[in-house]
């Protein structure tokens, strides 16, 4: 797995989902921001290279989880806004999914021989945003 992490994240998305109003909101089917595609739009320009995960060898906190754990905690404490790009449970609340979706196609695909409801789509990727209260985000990104 790659990932990036960006502590001064700058792009005009942030104005946009500032002024979003507070709840979930259904980007499914559409083609263009705040609906990310990192392949098709610029949202990941100056952001550096994609990272290698750390392996999974038995560590608590293993990269990327360790700093996601750390941003997530800094949001809690500050009552910072957080903004999670996935997909939907089909039943109960949350969110799951929040990577980059390729485009797999035949057995990579999540339910092999069916991808009716993947989501496995363009402009359907997944990320985590984090307003830190200054006028850069951190961002985080799985691929």
């Amino acid at each position: 797995m790659k990932y990036k992490l960006a502590y001064d994240f700058r792009h005009p998305i942030i104005q946009t989902l500032g002024e979003a109003a507070s709840g979930a909101l259904d980007l499914t089917g559409q083609d263009s921001l705040p609906a990310l595609d990192f392949i098709r739009s610029d949202i990941l320009s100056n952001t550096g290279k994609w990272r290698d995960s750390d392996v999974m060898d038995g560590s608590e906190f293993p990269e990327p989880a360790g700093s996601l754990k750390r941003l997530l905690l800094r949001a809690k404490e500050g009552n910072f806004d957080v903004y999670v790009f996935g997909r939907f449970y089909a039943e109960g609340d949350g969110i799951h999914d929040a990577h980059m979706n390729q485009g797999s196609t035949k057995g990579f695909i999540h339910r092999a021989g069916d991808d009716s409801n993947d989501h496995n789509d363009i402009w359907q990727d997944g990320a985590l945003l984090v307003d830190l209260g200054k006028p850069e985000w951190a961002d985080a990104l799985t691929h």
